[in-house]
């Protein structure tokens, strides 16, 4: 590491090298503010997913994540056990399916995916596709604790525009904002 650091100073501007210095420090003193940090997550259950995209807890026992299931297709779990177990819920879509973000709040889940927005209105014992949406990258309830867990936003691309989706009735249909605006080359 202090030979490539070394090789690094020796290749930089006067300029660079300050920059880079300052950098280095900042990552140093972060290292050793977390080093020094007491643990706040505790491991309570391992290999659900291959990948893990969105975990959402309703209260402290009910909960759901989206991801992939080991190289078999995507899933939706749950836990009704505070995460110490997770069961895949029902969802017939394709295996090509590349679930993003989930969400939950009442009896309501919203995933988001590649390919739209999935939402349950029964605790995860079924998934519909969603009306309206398009490529959200994130989901989040936005609604207030009592509000039956019907309102959602949802960020990501939307007939070709970055923008924000947001539905009142649990997912079953949503509105698009999109903006020019938000739009990039790449």
């Amino acid at each position: 590491f202090f030979f490539f650091f070394f090789f690094i100073v020796l290749v930089l501007s006067k300029g660079e090298l300050e920059k880079m210095l300052k950098v280095f420090a900042v990552v140093a003193a972060l290292l050793v503010a977390s080093s020094s940090a007491a643990p706040l997550w505790n491991v309570i259950a391992k290999g659900l997913l291959t990948t893990d995209l969105g975990i959402s807890f309703t209260n402290t026992s009910n909960g759901y994540t989206a991801g992939d299931a080991n190289g078999s297709g995507p899933a939706i779990l749950k836990s009704t056990d505070g995460g110490h177990t997770w069961n895949q819920c029902t969802a017939n879509f394709g295996i090509d399916m590349l679930l993003l973000a989930a969400d939950a709040s009442d009896s309501t889940i919203i995933v988001s995916s590649i390919f739209g927005e999935l939402y349950s209105d029964d605790d995860g014992a079924s998934f519909h596709q969603s009306v309206g949406g398009g490529l959200s990258q994130s989901v989040r309830h936005i609604g207030v604790d009592g509000d039956g867990g019907k309102k959602f936003g949802c960020a990501g691309t939307y007939m070709g525009k970055q923008g924000v989706i947001l539905t009142t009735d649990g997912g079953k249909l949503f509105t698009k904002y999109t903006t020019d605006a938000l739009n990039t080359l790449a």
